[in-house]
């Protein structure tokens, strides 16, 4: 008898931010910031890309 498979993403058993990605390992899983978003993946933040450098001065930022 072998051991069971369970993908706990699909089933949505992690909890992972809704502001990330899971992905399901072979006994684990990983959860990944979507773009913009910064964080361990089970707690995601908004990075303010017109504090970033290099910032152009020249132009007009907004937060994407």
């Amino acid at each position: 008898m072998g051991c069971l498979d369970v993908r706990g993403c699909t089933l949505g058993a992690y909890q992972c931010s809704p502001l990330a990605t899971c992905a399901d390992a072979a006994d684990s899983f990983t959860c990944t910031c979507c773009a913009g978003y910064d964080g361990d993946g089970l707690a995601c933040a908004d990075v303010d890309e017109c504090k970033q450098p290099p910032r152009n001065m020249a132009r007009a930022c907004w937060d994407a």
